[in-house]
């Protein structure tokens, strides 16, 4: 093809990185920027999907990350761009690959002095939107571009709004270092930002320069959380495995020099709860001894009065039989005696008889 000096009419690789990263952020609840994400518009449909919200891609190109848009869920897209050869493309584009929800393609030029309302009536839009995406849009060394960039990116944003910022290797100097010209008008607006790790971007563009940030207004930041302005910038700063186990064990110590070095009284009503539960634990204890004492006698006793009752039932045989046994001896002799009487009374009268 013939070759064309604007820079939307190439496929550049921020376009794809921030692509490819918002085709694996289908639920950004459970997706690597969770962390970054404002409180929900709508508390019943939250961040669990992208169903319900509205997304604009500022100097979208040939649109890369406007068709993924539509593909993953978003009910309305704004595809937007300054330069009109590049909108031709970029309708044409979105025309040919889109299906579901096709993005709607406005002119757009960024200015430093445009004013909420008009941007969003220059976009057709009621509110301001959830989602923002831009993809290598900050490079050079102009400043007025990028102040005219960040009142835009202000200008529909609020507290509910997430911005995706893609930057490849020709970004403006300490862009990846987060710092330069253009952090220093978005944190005028009240907007922090955050450098993703390179570990969720594709394995084939980490080591070609590119990162995207995340940015949000800083009055939706949570509690403890600190602006990414206050921080150091550089890869630094990005919390590893090691640095995390570090902050963690520096913590436990502190917790206990804090214990170690506190006010008598404090320590005087840590004393008086261990006592107090002591003494429970000895009851508890107690009471359980004094259970099983009692368990122990009442067996032993009914094993005695078991004895008992067997010896007065063997003594109560042995006199019932020696009562027979006496009676049969009387039986016995009696016999004995009536039988001799007989015999004797025989012999007396046969004598008579041989007498007479």
């Amino acid at each position: 093809g013939r070759k064309l000096q604007n820079t939307g009419t190439a496929m550049w690789d921020a376009s794809f990185v921030l692509a490819e990263l918002l085709s694996r952020v289908k639920s950004p609840s459970n997706s690597p920027i969770k962390r970054w994400l404002p409180k929900p518009r709508n508390k019943h449909k939250g961040w669990d999907s992208w169903n319900g919200k509205i997304a604009v891609e500022l100097g979208a190109g040939l649109g890369l990350p406007s068709i993924i848009a539509s593909k993953v869920g978003l009910n309305k897209i704004v595809s937007t761009d300054g330069d009109p050869h590049v909108i031709k493309l970029l309708r044409t584009n979105i025309e040919n690959n889109c299906v579901g929800t096709v993005p709607r393609v406005v002119k757009l030029f960024w200015d430093p002095e445009s004013t909420k309302s008009w941007t969003l009536d220059r976009l057709c839009l009621d509110r301001p939107v959830d989602l923002v995406l831009a993809s290598g849009v900050v490079y050079g060394a102009d400043t007025r571009v990028f102040d005219a960039l960040a009142n835009t990116v202000s200008n529909i944003c609020d507290d509910h709004t997430v911005v995706l910022l893609a930057h490849g290797q020709g970004a403006a100097p300490g862009l990846h270092r987060s710092t330069g010209p253009f952090f220093q008008s978005i944190e005028k607006r009240g907007f922090v930002y955050h450098r993703l790790d390179s570990l969720h971007l594709h394995a084939d563009f980490r080591s070609r320069g590119c990162v995207v940030h995340v940015l949000k207004r800083e009055s939706c930041t949570r509690k403890g959380e600190k602006s990414r302005s206050k921080m150091k910038s550089g890869r630094k700063n990005e919390p590893t495995s090691k640095t995390k186990k570090a902050k963690k064990k520096k913590k436990r110590k502190g917790k206990k020099q804090l214990e170690e070095t506190s006010t008598p009284s404090k320590s005087k009503k840590n004393e008086k709860k261990k006592r107090k539960r002591k003494k429970i634990e000895d009851s508890i204890e107690d009471s359980i001894k004094n259970e099983m004492k009692t368990e122990v006698e009442s067996k032993s006793k009914k094993t005695k009065t078991d004895n008992d009752t067997k010896v007065t039932e063997n003594i109560k045989k042995k006199k019932k039989l020696k009562k027979r046994f006496k009676k049969l001896k009387k039986e016995r002799s009696r016999h004995r005696a009536s039988s001799t009487s007989s015999g004797n009374c025989s012999e007396t009268s046969k004598s008579q008889k041989d007498r007479s």
